[in-house]
């Protein structure tokens, strides 16, 4: 599971800004949809290709008190698709 969010900020800003991106705060948790806050729980990379951009990006990372599993806060440039036919 995992919360997009759309922003007028291009994907080369998103790389630049890094952890200091201001990422969204929502107050529900996506897997148990409960209005619980969230916590901070780190970031990872992930590779980002577009036709004018390529690079290593950070993705923030976010847990609830009542979630298993925590959830990346991505942008659709950041989120993966299939290639497969």
């Amino acid at each position: 599971m995992q919360l997009i969010f759309y922003t007028t900020v291009s994907p080369e800003e998103y790389c630049r800004q890094g952890k200091d991106f201001p990422f969204p705060e929502p107050d529900y948790c996506p897997h148990c949809r409960l209005k619980v806050p969230r916590q901070k729980h780190g970031f990872f990379a992930r590779n980002a290709i577009n036709d004018n951009f390529s690079s290593r990006i950070l993705i923030r990372r976010s847990t609830a008190n009542t979630a298993i599993l925590p959830f990346p806060t991505c942008l659709p440039f950041a989120c993966p698709t299939s290639s497969t036919p």
